[in-house]
């Protein structure tokens, strides 16, 4: 294996300027489906001990004068300083024991303490207490600043590595959302009222039954269905109707393309039939998957029918105009006429229409095939995942992502189309996918027993149109492939210096692109050229890449990371994962906290890394079940059952009312 060397070592400062599969942990790129229903916790908490420790700082020497009388005094001789300072020692020492542990005297001494050693043992556990990371749309930039660089005339210990604040943020977020989920129906009521301003769909009693017989674990984070389906309620129910009718192929809508991409699936005699049909149905098996998924509970819901799509990707799009206004007119309990609040703008291409009106990606250029990707930042993405993947705030970032680097569909009107995959410049409704549940994890081995310490990716050719130069260039896919092979250098943090008991101080390491991903990366394509275009794309991608044959299970088991880039379509979740930035600027770095220095593993930290892929394993397990997937069918149908079928009151399809 190559050596890494040399390397160029240096510390952050000490006042820093101010300018997240089975037992392995996932690596996840990005995935343009929803993914988080919760809010996004604040920065921490920057409550410090000011006062004490100002005052303390007020009266050394370097920052306070005496008076000139004062200064002329004669000096007190050695010994009686000595014992003035033992004294006064014995006296802080007698004051904290007797001082209650929560004082802010207590409290203050204890910061003040930890502030000069660096957060070691028995300091107080929020170590970041005293520094301020900048979150902005979804990243978190490092180093850090002190939270408050005025209080102190000392300089504080150095910042502790951004990822120990990450996995620290997440494990509180998650754990207080854990703790917050309704126990009994009265609850769960409560908290959907609370969320939504309106009752919940008639047989939402039903589906709570079902949900906690089941022991889901997350009664309340459905905050994804209301997203999805409040928009529809702008539209009466007659035209919601019509637009399925039209998807479904009937009569006079022939012309509606769409329909040959689709199968219908009715729920008829009170669940007791169950039927499919449409273009799509012997396709592939997703209609029978959803058939699968409705068995156990189709009798507790009206009869309906919905209509899927059997394709990877989403359909529908409309603009950020009618979002809002459809969005209004459903609050407002009032219904818009679909075909008048349909507005052009050939000013813009389809994805700047898509996004909200007043988002960055409205002002920024169209897509040409000079477009670039946005410079690198020294950032990590921080808890808000979707955020830091919204297009509409990164405009650059769009040609990174084959799904977005091309104009984009003009927006038309909103049809009720189930997928399953969609974004956040869709209006899709979501479907839970089963093809990846379908493949169990067997014969895997232990962390110890893993061979390699690399990130490892093997995948085909697809997730974008490689014949046009855009997605050629930049797509997701081709980035990673290309990696190891860039030349230049690049700067790395790296934890070296932590320890057991407390956190290190920051240093950083030096090396060529290369080396870095010759040492931390195993990734190449796999099998040949797919989905290129033409004979002649498929060999330049050829000659250009080189492509590992196939790699089975057993021998992917052997590695400790993996790394998810999105295809087509939609990937697997694991509440615990290391998310990845677009750019892939922060791949190298993560791998560098996880593994260590390059050379000789320094400052590793593998137990975190084997907590990680543990606990994602688990989730899944407790999450990931067949009756977690039926629970989200069972709600997100009921709500589609409400829009499809209220009366002039709006509310004959709430929870409560008369059948």
């Amino acid at each position: 294996m190559k050596r890494v060397q040399p390397f160029t070592k240096r510390s952050y400062p000490r006042t820093p300027s101010n300018g997240f599969d089975d037992d392995k942990v996932d690596i996840v790129y990005c995935d343009l489906s929803d993914y988080s229903d919760s809010s996004v916790p604040g920065s921490p908490s920057t409550e410090t001990s000011k006062p004490l420790l100002g005052n303390w700082a007020s009266r050394s020497p370097a920052v306070h004068r005496l008076p000139s009388a004062e200064r002329a005094k004669p000096r007190p001789r050695p010994t009686r300083r000595l014992a003035i300072a033992l004294a006064c020692g014995a006296f802080i020492l007698v004051a904290l024991g007797r001082m209650r542990p929560d004082s802010p005297t207590t409290k203050g001494l204890r910061t003040a303490r930890c502030r000069l050693t660096g957060g070691r043992l028995g300091c107080p556990a929020d170590v970041f207490g005293e520094w301020r990371f900048k979150e902005q749309n979804g990243e978190l930039f490092y180093p850090a600043v002190p939270a408050d660089p005025f209080a102190y005339s000392i300089s504080p210990a150095s910042p502790p590595h951004p990822i120990h604040h990450l996995i620290r943020e997440a494990e509180d977020a998650w754990a207080a959302k854990v703790a917050r989920q309704s126990k009994t129906l009265e609850q769960a009521v409560a908290e959907y009222e609370r969320r939504y301003k309106q009752r919940p769909p008639r047989g939402f009693d039903a589906w709570f039954a079902f949900a906690q017989a089941n022991d889901v674990q997350l009664l309340d984070e459905y905050d994804s269905i209301h997203e999805r389906i409040e928009p529809f309620a702008g539209l009466s129910p007659e035209t919601l109707r019509e637009r399925s009718a039209m998807l479904q192929g009937a009569p006079g809508a022939e012309d509606v393309w769409l329909h040959q991409h689709t199968v219908t699936i009715h729920v008829s005699e009170k669940g007791t039939k169950l039927e499919a049909e449409g273009p799509m149905r012997e396709v592939n098996h997703r209609a029978d998957q959803v058939l699968a998924l409705l068995e156990d509970f189709a009798h507790l819901l009206p009869d309906l029918n919905i209509t899927i799509t059997g394709h990877d990707l989403p359909w529908i799009v409309i603009s950020g105009e009618q979002q809002e206004m459809y969005r209004k007119a459903a609050r407002e309990k009032t219904y818009l006429d679909d075909i008048s609040t349909h507005i052009e703008n050939w000013d813009l291409d389809g994805w700047q229409l898509a996004c909200p009106p007043d988002s960055p990606i409205r002002r920024a250029p169209r897509l040409s095939p000079l477009s670039q990707p946005a410079e690198s930042s020294k950032s990590f993405v921080g808890l808000d995942h979707v955020g830091a993947m919204d297009v509409c705030h990164f405009p650059n970032n769009r040609i990174l992502h084959g799904f977005t680097a091309w104009e984009g569909p003009r927006p038309g009107v909103l049809f009720p189309l189930f997928s399953f995959s969609t974004s956040s410049l869709n209006s899709d409704l979501l479907l839970p996918p089963l093809e990846q549940y379908e493949r169990g994890v067997t014969n895997d081995v232990s962390w110890s027993d893993k061979t390699f310490d690399k990130a490892l990716w093997r995948g085909t050719t697809t997730g974008g149109d490689l014949v046009a130069p855009l997605p050629r260039k930049f797509s997701q896919r081709i980035r990673l492939a290309k990696l190891p092979s860039l030349t230049g250098e690049t700067t790395l943090p790296l934890a070296a210096h932590d320890k057991p008991d407390h956190f290190g101080p920051v240093s950083e390491i030096t090396a060529t692109i290369a080396d870095l991903a010759d040492e931390y990366l195993d990734v190449m394509f796999a099998g040949s050229p797919a989905q290129c275009g033409d004979e002649k794309m498929c060999a330049a991608l050829a000659r250009e890449f080189d492509f590992d044959g196939y790699m089975p299970d057993s021998t992917q088991y052997q590695y400790k990371y993996l790394i998810d880039v999105d295809g087509n379509g939609w990937s697997g979740r694991f509440h615990r994962y290391v998310p990845l930035k677009l750019d892939y600027s922060d791949l190298l770095p993560i791998m560098a906290f996880f593994r260590g220095a390059p050379e000789d593993g320094r400052g590793n930290h593998n137990h975190l890394a084997e907590k990680i892929a543990t606990q994602g394993k688990e989730w899944a397990e407790s999450h990931w079940r067949w009756v977690d997937m039926q629970a989200y069918l069972f709600r997100t149908l009921l709500e589609y059952a409400r829009i499809m079928n209220r009366d002039e009151s709006y509310t004959n399809y709430d929870l409560g009312t008369s059948d």
